[in-house]
């Protein structure tokens, strides 16, 4: 049973419930509707990080590229080193 926004939208058996259709059912229309593919290259690197490191930030030897027109998120679990690599690249610690 998928609900969305406090009420039941569908109720399919797990087996043969393909992802298309259970993203349809949890955003209400097809995933390529939200995210189309942008067709495009990269643009140009505007921020290139080559071995970045900080001893007090327990950050090591970070390699990072971002081009023109990209979104960029920092993910992972609690204690990862997602904060310690954004102090780290915006100079804070």
């Amino acid at each position: 049973t998928v609900l969305r926004d406090g009420a039941s939208v569908g109720t399919r058996p797990v087996e043969g419930l393909d992802e298309a259709t259970l993203i349809r059912l949890m955003v209400g229309r097809e995933v390529q509707q939200v995210y189309p593919p942008s067709g495009g290259a990269a643009g140009d690197a505007v921020l290139t990080v080559r071995g970045l490191g900080c001893r007090a930030g327990g950050v090591h030897d970070v390699d990072l590229t971002v081009h023109a027109g990209e979104i960029v998120a920092l993910a992972g679990l609690v204690g990862a080193g997602r904060t310690e690599l954004a102090r780290t690249l915006f100079g804070i610690t």
